[in-house]
């Protein structure tokens, strides 16, 4: 894009598609380079929507949510078919699902091939708890565009609510398998997510490893993450690496949706670490309790006998009662035949959300057409 803006510095739509590239990067230089380009598409052509369409996007990405709305209704008045969905998108990402619903519906009727606002109104569904319309509608979202992480992303958490475990992991999987665009680290995390779920709170070693290995890959391509350093923890937490899990919920305070659970299982594990370090680990607190008892009289019988205040049978039947008691509270069997230590490490995992929001795509060609055409 950057040979072509050069070669034609005064087309719009190089310009805006320029834009569109940069702000698909989402670096703070590239938003501003991103603005720079569609501006100055807007000083070429001040009606061009998807300049509009690109500065709404910039706006979205850095928290200016009037003003992507305003961005996005200015690209509807000169009947860009997209601006529609962006408004309805918008509207999500805004919490305003009762005024997303109308929006992305009107943008379906005006093309019906829009897998985007389709996937919006899937999550629109989710919101409200109706599964099955979700799956329907973000079943005919990604066979629009099979490519598209973030449908998928919303195709596995509605098969998952359903209770199609196996078929959201396929549906990752097959997406993963073609999809080369940078937001496939949504995939892998919610992958990662589900490989997790399916270990259960005890966990299971094999899974719990490859979901870390997926949370790998999906660092690579988001440094920083929040939701991939929160799940990176659960998975090595339960893996036996206490340290690094401490670290990476450590990493996640600062954030809102991660803040709670992080706290609660840094709690956990807090309590782990104290019961395997007490002492006589592994043992219950009454356990531990009798142990010591046992030690402690143990040891005063043998100053008595010492001392002379007690005779060697007594001495022996007394030992040999307190010994009883020190052995069972060493080897006697817990309750359920598990002592303290091997109940399973149960962390707090929040469920995973689809929020859908508006994103930079390449806009096509036939734009001059319909300009051209416009009255």
């Amino acid at each position: 894009m950057e040979r072509l803006a050069g070669a034609f510095p005064r087309d719009p739509l190089i310009l805006a598609n320029r834009g569109m590239v940069l702000a698909r990067a989402g670096g703070a230089r590239d938003l501003a380079d991103a603005t720079v380009s569609a501006k100055r598409a807007l000083t070429l052509n001040p009606r061009f929507a998807p300049a509009h369409t690109c500065l709404g996007i910039i706006a979205s990405l850095e928290g200016r949510m009037d003003e992507a709305a305003g961005h996005f209704a200015e690209a509807v008045r000169p009947s860009d078919p997209a601006g529609y969905r962006n408004l309805g998108l918008l509207a999500c990402e805004r919490g305003y699902w009762d005024e997303a619903e109308p929006l992305l519906l009107h943008a379906t009727r005006i093309d019906p091939l829009d897998a985007r606002a389709w996937a919006g109104l899937g999550a629109v569904a989710l919101r409200r708890e109706n599964d099955k319309e979700a799956v329907l509608l973000l079943r005919h979202a990604a066979g629009l565009d099979p490519g598209d992480s973030r449908t998928t992303h919303g195709l596995a958490i509605a098969l998952d609510r359903e209770g199609d475990g196996a078929g959201a992991e396929e549906v990752i999987r097959e997406t993963l398998a073609v999809s080369r665009e940078p937001d496939r680290w949504v995939l892998l995390l919610d992958l990662a997510a589900l490989l997790i779920s399916k270990a259960g709170p005890g966990g299971n070693p094999v899974l719990d490893e490859e979901a870390r290995q997926a949370l790998e890959k999906a660092a690579a391509l988001r440094p920083g993450d929040p939701g991939i350093l929160f799940y990176r923890a659960v998975a090595d937490a339960r893996l036996g690496h206490p340290k690094e899990a401490t670290e990476g919920f450590t990493s996640t305070l600062g954030n809102a949706k991660y803040r709670i659970p992080a706290l609660e299982n840094l709690r956990r594990l807090k309590a782990r670490r104290r019961s395997r370090a007490s002492f006589l680990p592994g043992l219950s607190a009454a356990r531990t309790a009798l142990a010591l008892f046992s030690l402690l009289q143990l040891g005063a019988l043998w100053m008595f006998f010492i001392a002379g205040l007690l005779t060697e049978a007594a001495f022996a039947l007394l030992v040999a009662v307190l010994s009883g008691l020190f052995a069972l509270a060493l080897f006697g069997p817990a309750r359920n035949g598990k002592t303290e230590d091997d109940t399973p490490l149960d962390l707090v995992i929040p469920p995973r959300e689809f929020i859908p929001s508006p994103g930079a795509e390449m806009v096509s060609p036939l734009i001059r057409l319909r300009t051209a055409l416009r009255p």
